[in-house]
């Protein structure tokens, strides 16, 4: 019964494929946005996430009055201890509340430009122009598919 079941699965995948290259059908269409990563540290270079100072599950980032939770990988190698942030808005400016406290909450600042693709499965592509962190601009590293901008706290 497994065999038959499994040929009825593989011959309706096969037999719906179109291998007609010219009509391209794509649901949904994509839109292709950045990903910011933000590392805190201290003036000797130590991430504050996991050396304690700031709780993981007490941050949170807040826009437009939503409020965005389990915005840190703890679990995940080579992103743990960051906030990270996929980048949406309107184009120009867009202010996000990064919550890292109670008592603590920090502006940032993105200014975004958006263009639209002539391919038939993306939509529009969000690039990032410009990072302000509390004021401060911010140098854009490409680190794991996005970018990195590393905030000293003191």
């Amino acid at each position: 019964m497994k065999r038959f079941s499994l040929f009825i699965i593989v011959s309706i995948l096969l037999f719906s494929c179109n291998s007609d290259d010219s009509e391209t059908i794509c649901n949904p269409t994509l839109v292709i946005e950045s990903i910011l990563f933000i590392e805190l540290v201290n003036t000797e270079g130590e991430n504050l996430i996991e050396n304690g100072i700031y709780n993981p599950d007490d941050i949170t980032i807040g826009f437009n009055g939503n409020i965005f939770t389990g915005v840190v990988f703890t679990g995940v190698q080579g992103v743990e201890n960051v906030i990270v942030l996929n980048v949406f808005g309107e184009e120009g400016d867009n202010t996000f509340d990064i919550n890292l406290s109670d008592t603590e909450t920090d502006t940032l600042i993105l200014n975004i430009s958006k263009e639209e693709i002539s391919d038939p499965c993306i939509q529009l592509v969000i690039t990032v122009n410009e990072v302000i962190y509390n004021g401060e601009s911010k140098e854009l590293q490409d680190f794991e598919g996005g970018f990195l901008i590393t905030v000293v706290k003191e």
